[in-house]
């Protein structure tokens, strides 16, 4: 427990190379085969991932979780309503590669926010495969997210930038997943492609 002041705690976690999971609901964070490591209290939590896969679980709440890529195999995510900023390295040895997995729970609102950069990005959302990659403007691709079955809603945030987002649409079936688009400022750049 980091406990007071509220601002001031970190906690760097290093990774073995077995998979990682986040547990928002028990603020907690586990490497498979070892035991959990609480978070509870803490404002910062470092993720260095040895390359495996990093999975995000929700709580039982609906939960809106905004995600920040950063890098080929690294980013910033955050849940509404809690203080921690979770930030990780070397999920995966690509922005493809090894799995960086977003899942709600099971109410029937879960949101990620998927934040683009203040330059021109090119973010697509396969909405059959469940993931969003975003593209910055050096033509670097940023760790792809994928959204588990339980995230209900993906928004995307483009920020400024003469930006390009593309959807590609699922068939209509069942509740499926939703999709909000921001392009940002300034207001006559942006470009939607389905």
């Amino acid at each position: 427990d980091g406990g007071d002041p509220s601002a001031s705690d970190v906690l760097n976690f290093s990774g073995g190379g077995a998979a990682i999971t986040v547990n928002l609901a028990t603020e907690s964070v586990t490497e498979t085969g070892f035991a959990s490591v609480s978070t509870s209290g803490v404002e910062t939590v470092n993720i260095a991932a040895a390359t495996a896969a990093l999975t995000v679980n929700g709580t039982a709440d609906d939960d809106t979780i905004t995600y920040h890529p950063t890098g080929a195999t690294a980013g910033t995510f955050s849940k509404d309503g809690q203080n921690a900023v979770y930030n990780f390295t070397s999920v995966g040895t690509t922005a493809t590669a090894g799995a960086f997995t977003i899942n709600g729970s099971g109410d029937a609102a879960d949101r990620v926010i998927l934040v683009g950069t203040n330059n021109f990005d090119v973010i697509t959302i396969n909405s059959p495969a469940r993931t969003a990659i975003l593209q910055n403007a050096a033509g670097t691709d940023l760790k792809q997210v994928t959204l588990g079955a339980t995230v209900e809603i993906l928004s995307a945030q483009a920020l400024l930038g003469n930006d390009t987002i593309i959807v590609i649409p699922a068939p209509a079936l069942g509740a499926g997943l939703q999709i909000d688009v921001d392009g940002g400022l300034p207001g006559a750049s942006d470009t939607l492609v389905i």
